[in-house]
């Protein structure tokens, strides 16, 4: 692979022509001096006339090479080291503006009306919590009405920042379609090779329905991925209290659909976990317990982006031709005195 690609290569040839400067050069007004011939070579002085050619040389390149523009080409590297491959499927329904549950007493406080949302608690928490796993591969997947795939997998934290502040913005939507969500996240393993564990973070407050076929499709897509879920469920004020025991009734599933949809992730045949969480230090503690969890080998390739070098080599000519200005200067202020008679 090339480490440095040029975008107009043709001003490159401008450089034979400058190679001249380190021969034959006028770099400083012709002074009103005595003949030298006689005068015994002087190293300081030849130090010096042969560095103020390279700053003439340096400051000609350096102009050419930026008009060339240099630049170091997007490429693509293998990290290794441990952790996981995690897509976090986020919810962006309207319900995820609400706050956590209420406290004990049943009303709300001040404190409790200047609390975070659901949304930006969970947000805050998640990159806490990338942070802190630096060898992870990170995507990210919001959903409501419809699922949006905001970033491809990394490995950079402020990546995952950038590109959850970009979803934060606004308010949630009315709909939420989980079941294209959950989809949409478990193609991100599309085209990737299985290198270790992999998971599906889905941070939501449920209240989705899956009929059959998007159950059939998305029971499918996670065994052939061998993909585990982790479902952190912020439950809210309104919301129900999951039933982790036996098979509830059919009754009670259709009246919670975070009941059935649970259900059907522990009916999946894939690795699955979920957390209640109604308050933030529930969450937090889900997080480190999924930490603990998911901490094997993993081999993860990323695109490094381009790195523009054109202003290294303008700020190469540009001292350069400092340089010569204030050699320019102090020479013409010499003073020159004529030899005894």
């Amino acid at each position: 692979m090339n480490l440095i690609a040029w975008d107009q290569p043709g001003w490159l040839l401008l450089l034979l022509p400058a190679l001249a400067l380190l021969w034959r050069s006028r770099l400083l007004p012709p002074q009103a001096q005595p003949w030298l011939g006689t005068v015994p070579a002087d190293a300081a002085s030849t130090a010096l006339q042969w560095l103020l050619r390279a700053a003439a040389l340096a400051a000609v390149a350096g102009t050419v090479l930026a008009l060339a523009g240099p630049h170091r080409p997007a490429r693509e590297v293998e990290r290794i080291g441990q952790g996981a491959e995690i897509v976090v499927v986020f919810d962006r329904s309207s319900s995820m503006d609400d706050r956590f549950s209420r406290a004990p007493s049943g009303t709300w406080t001040p404190a409790d009306k200047q609390r975070e949302s659901k949304a930006a608690m969970a947000r805050r928490i998640l990159l806490d919590f990338a942070r802190a796993r630096e060898h992870d591969a990170w995507a990210l997947v919001h959903f409501a009405e419809n699922p949006i795939a905001f970033m491809p997998f990394s490995t950079q934290p402020d990546m995952l920042q950038a590109a959850m502040d970009a979803a934060g913005i606004g308010r949630g939507l009315g709909n939420t379609d989980l079941g294209r969500g959950m989809l949409a996240g478990a193609a991100q393993f599309e085209q990737r090779p299985y290198v270790g564990s992999r998971a599906l973070l889905l941070v939501s407050d449920g209240g989705a329905r899956l009929d059959d076929d998007m159950r059939r499709r998305l029971g499918g897509a996670l065994k052939r991925h061998r993909v585990a879920v982790y479902w952190v469920y912020l439950r809210g004020s309104h919301g129900h209290k999951l039933d982790l025991g036996a098979a509830p009734a059919e009754a009670d599933l259709a009246a919670a659909p975070e009941q059935s949809l649970h259900q059907f992730f522990s009916a999946a045949g894939v690795p699955y976990k979920v957390y209640q969480t109604d308050q933030p230090q529930a969450l937090e503690r889900a997080l480190a317990d999924l930490g603990a969890l998911e901490q094997r080998p993993i081999q993860a390739r990323e695109w490094l982006p381009r790195v523009d070098l054109a202003g290294a080599c303008l700020g190469l000519a540009l001292g350069a031709v400092v340089l010569l200005l204030l050699a320019s200067r102090a020479a013409t202020r010499l003073p020159w005195t004529p030899p005894p008679a």
